[in-house]
C-alpha cells in the first residue's frame, strides 16, 4: 500500500504570501510590512493622509524634527486603527462573554500607543524649546 503525497501547503510565491497572513486578526501589532499593507486595506483608516496633515501641521525644520513628526503620524493612525477595531468589535459582539474582556487588548494597545504619541510630542516641543 502506497500513501499519498502530503501536502505541506502553498509552493507558489503568491500563494505562501496570503498564506502568511491566515493568523492576522486586527493586524493592531503587526510588524511585517504585508501584515500592515493587509490591515489597511481593511481598514478606512489610510496612513498618507495622516502623515501629510501632521507634517502640514508641524511643518518639521530638519531631519529629527521629520523623525519625531512621522513618528506621531504613526500613533494618530495606529489610534484611528484601534478607534476603528473597537468599534467593529462592539457592533459584531455587543455582549462580551467575560465582562471587559473583549476589547481589553485594544485598550491595552490604545494606552501604549498614546503613551508613544505624547512622548514623540514632548520630546518635539523640546527640541523646538532649545531653538
Amino acid at each position: 500500500m502506497t500513501q499519498s503525497p502530503r501536502r505541506s501547503g502553498p509552493n507558489t510565491d503568491e500563494g505562501k504570501k496570503r498564506v502568511s497572513l491566515n493568523a492576522l486578526k486586527h493586524g493592531l501589532t503587526a510588524r511585517s510590512p504585508q501584515a500592515l499593507a493587509a490591515m489597511e486595506e481593511r481598514s478606512a483608516v489610510r496612513f498618507q493622509p495622516v502623515l501629510e496633515s501632521v507634517l502640514a501641521y508641524y511643518a518639521p525644520a530638519d531631519p529629527i524634527e521629520e523623525a519625531l513628526v512621522n513618528r506621531i503620524a504613526r500613533c494618530i493612525w495606529r489610534l484611528a486603527r484601534a478607534e476603528e477595531m473597537e468599534a467593529r468589535s462592539l457592533e459584531s459582539y455587543p455582549a462580551p462573554s467575560r465582562p471587559g474582556h473583549s476589547n481589553e487588548s485594544i485598550v491595552r494597545y490604545e494606552r501604549t500607543v498614546d503613551l508613544q504619541l505624547h512622548r514623540a510630542m514632548r520630546a518635539l516641543q523640546r527640541k523646538r524649546a532649545r531653538k
